[in-house]
């Protein structure tokens, strides 16, 4: 008799915890099919509060002076790309004229033995 009544405890415990399970999992699948119903629900007007938030952005993009900032700004890239270059073409022509100069050192300085032999 001790097994008969330790084999109903365990099957009671264990029909008791596969009830358990079996009502959570139940209750989850109705829960998520609230969720999805709301969100079906509440899908037109979001995609309609999407769409007229996007037309106030194109509206107020449309409406801004972007042409004309742009432009301005481009001149004044423009500009100082020239100043750049006007600057790089001067550091070139002064590293020319030191380059020369050291030549023309070099030139008479190599020429003077010569004419002392002379």
């Amino acid at each position: 008799m001790r097994n008969t009544w330790k084999g109903l405890v365990i099957g009671g415990l264990t029909g008791a915890g596969a009830g358990l399970v079996l009502d959570l999992l139940n209750r989850g699948a109705r829960l998520v099919s609230l969720t999805g119903q709301k969100a079906a629900d509440m899908a037109p007007g979001a995609a309609e509060r999407v769409k007229s938030a996007v037309a106030g952005g194109v509206a107020r993009v449309q409406e801004a002076e972007i042409g004309d900032n742009l432009r301005d700004h481009a001149k004044e890239i423009a500009h100082r790309l020239n100043e750049s270059e006007q600057a790089g073409q001067a550091r070139e022509a002064l590293g020319q004229a030191k380059r020369k100069g050291r030549q023309a050192a070099h030139a008479v300085q190599d020429s003077a033995p010569l004419r002392s032999l002379g």
